[in-house]
């Protein structure tokens, strides 16, 4: 496994989440999500409804790894 910044992990984890995927659904060569786009991502007023569709996205891939 390749060492790497936490904050570079977040944003290419965060990709693949219901906000990334949505988000990014036309840039198909993006491989990570912006950090203000990772930020809003988890602003309760930004994320709305997907705020815990985020939360627990993360959750499970920061307990697989």
């Amino acid at each position: 496994m390749q060492r790497q910044p936490f904050i570079d992990f977040l944003c290419e984890i965060m990709r693949h989440s219901p906000l990334g995927k949505k988000q990014y659904a036309n840039k198909d060569r993006t491989t990570k999500v912006s950090t203000g786009d990772l930020l809003n991502f988890f602003d309760i007023q930004y994320a709305g409804d997907y705020y815990q569709g985020e939360r627990d996205f993360l959750v499970k891939h920061c307990r697989s790894r």
